[in-house]
């Protein structure tokens, strides 16, 4: 091999892994793919909370769907979804009845027996247009919630916990 190619070789590998660290510090909650650049980062996570809140108020005017996984899961899923984001609909029934005793209704998740409630769930950090959801958990002789659990999951989630 000529130290021209070994060198050239050698390079491309370095770019190549500068460019998976520079990828991988990047925040999957960052929005706007920008929390990386050397701007004031509070400005940006402001920016970001106002996109989500503004996402939020926009979805409070659509109609409530459930998708149920009570039976099998303790766990039903709440969407709120616009006129023109009804297109979506499709895909989340299909989801949602794929799952085992899942089913996918227009309306609210039950409250009889439910042990809380998880809001505010961003479905994917890094569309604007993304859903955002309310995730329901449920006793039960099986059920597997409990307060710190799902206290934990929520927080997982980035979401806010509402206990009933």
């Amino acid at each position: 091999m000529k130290p021209l190619q070994y060198f050239s070789g050698l390079f491309l590998a370095m770019i190549f892994s500068l460019t998976i660290q520079a990828e991988s510090s990047v925040n999957i909650h960052d929005i706007l793919k920008d929390d990386h650049l050397d701007s004031e980062h509070q400005h940006h996570e402001k920016e970001e909370h106002d996109i989500l809140e503004k996402r939020i108020s926009i979805l409070e005017k659509g109609e409530t769907y459930a998708c149920n996984i009570q039976q099998k899961n303790f766990q039903c899923r709440e969407y709120s979804i616009i006129n023109e984001e009804r297109s979506k609909l499709i895909d989340l029934a299909a989801r949602c009845e794929s799952m085992n005793g899942g089913s996918f209704s227009k309306g609210h998740c039950p409250k009889k027996d439910r042990l809380s409630q998880c809001q505010k769930i961003v479905l994917n950090n890094h569309d604007v247009n993304t859903l955002i959801y309310t995730n329901n958990y449920y006793t039960g002789k099986n059920s597997p919630w409990s307060m710190p659990l799902v206290q934990r999951i929520c927080g997982d989630l980035d979401g806010q916990l509402v206990k009933n």
